[in-house]
C-alpha cells in the first residue's frame, strides 16, 4: 500500500504467501508490484495497462482510492480496460465506495471481485493510543492503528518506519 516500505506492502506479502500456495500443488505463481505512488487509476495508467502491466496476467488489484478520490469514473474506465487485455484478468477491487461498479462489470462477463472486508479487518486492531500498556501488544500490531486510523495519526505515525522489531530489516 501507499507509504510502505516496498517489501512491507499488502500486495507484495500476499505474492508470497500465494507463491507458497501454489508451488506446493506443482503451479509456478509470478507475483509483480507494479504499483506507482501518487498516479490515480485513469486516464492515463488506464489507458496504457498493456505497457505497464503486460498482456500476460491472471489477475490485476484496483488500489487507488487515495488518488482517485470518491469519483468512481477512473474505476470504470480503468476495470473497463482491464477487460481488454487478451487474458481477460480478474479484477480485485480493494475499495467499499466502487462494489457497485463490479456489480455492472461483471453483467459484462468480467471476473471482478469486491474485497469488502479491509475496513472490518481493521477494526479488529486495538488502538495503541487507547491501550493501558502497549508494550503488551505484539511487535507487528504496536503502533498500527492509532485514533482509529491506520499508521496515520499520532502517536503511531512517529513509529511508521521503525521495522527492526517485526525483523523487515
Amino acid at each position: 500500500g501507499h507509504g510502505n516500505i516496498f517489501e512491507q506492502n499488502s500486495y507484495v506479502k500476499l505474492g508470497e504467501i500465494a507463491k507458497l500456495a501454489f508451488e506446493s500443488v506443482g503451479i509456478d505463481f509470478i507475483a509483480e508490484s507494479r504499483a506507482m505512488g501518487g498516479y490515480s487509476s485513469g486516464p492515463e495508467i488506464a489507458l496504457c495497462m498493456e505497457a505497464i502491466f503486460g498482456s500476460d496476467i491472471d489477475a490485476i488489484s484496483w488500489d487507488y482510492g487515495m488518488t482517485d478520490g470518491r469519483d468512481p469514473r477512473n474505476y470504470w474506465l480503468w476495470s473497463s480496460r482491464a477487460g481488454l487485455v487478451p487474458t481477460m484478468p480478474i479484477v480485485f477491487l480493494n475499495d467499499n465506495r466502487r462494489g457497485e461498479v463490479n456489480a455492472e462489470i461483471q453483467k459484462m462477463g468480467m471476473a471482478a471481485v469486491h474485497i469488502q472486508e479491509l475496513d472490518r479487518l481493521k477494526k479488529m486492531f486495538p488502538n495503541s493510543d487507547l491501550t493501558d500498556n502497549v508494550d503488551d501488544l505484539p511487535p507487528a500490531v504496536r503502533w498500527y492503528i492509532c485514533a482509529g486510523h491506520a499508521e496515520n495519526d499520532e502517536p503511531c505515525n512517529k513509529y511508521k518506519w521503525n521495522t527492526g522489531e517485526c525483523g523487515a530489516d
